[in-house]
């Protein structure tokens, strides 16, 4: 479920056992967000949650890794930002359906090159983890 202001959860709906249900609030038309926060929160009866509790995907303060070029033919680089290149890095390249194409390590190294291009034109979430950190781009292959 996507809204602009306000999802609103009724009394008995349920998710299967070990299911999920996703439900996003976006005020700036982007239905690709996630919870800043650890983990999504957990919704309780009564109680709203506002696009305040999300950000974009693409909000380059919240990244710690850059993408480009974006969009791209299928040839692109992931750059490291800061000072600290140490330590294991994990890249997820996913398509919109949630289907892992491409999993990476990179280690010690502040760039890399990589390619979905015998992947169909369309949207890819790329997801970048190193320690404690985590972090998602959508890229746009053409």
């Amino acid at each position: 479920m996507v809204a602009s202001e306000k999802i609103s959860l009724q009394p008995g709906l349920s998710a299967s056992r070990e299911g999920n249900l996703h439900a996003l609030i976006t005020n700036d038309n982007n239905y690709c967000a996630f919870i800043v926060e650890k983990g999504l929160p957990q919704v309780q009866e009564g109680k709203d949650h506002y696009a305040s509790q999300i950000q974009s995907i693409n909000d380059e303060k919240a990244q710690f890794f850059k993408v480009y070029p974006n969009p791209t033919t299928g040839q692109f680089a992931l750059g490291m930002t800061g000072e600290d290149n140490s330590g294991v890095v994990m890249v997820t390249v996913s398509g919109m359906m949630g289907e892992t194409i491409l999993n990476e390590r990179m280690s010690g190294i502040p760039k890399r090159e990589f390619s979905i291009e015998k992947y169909p034109i369309g949207n890819y979430l790329i997801r970048v983890t190193r320690g404690e950190k985590s972090g998602t781009l959508k890229i746009i292959r053409y």
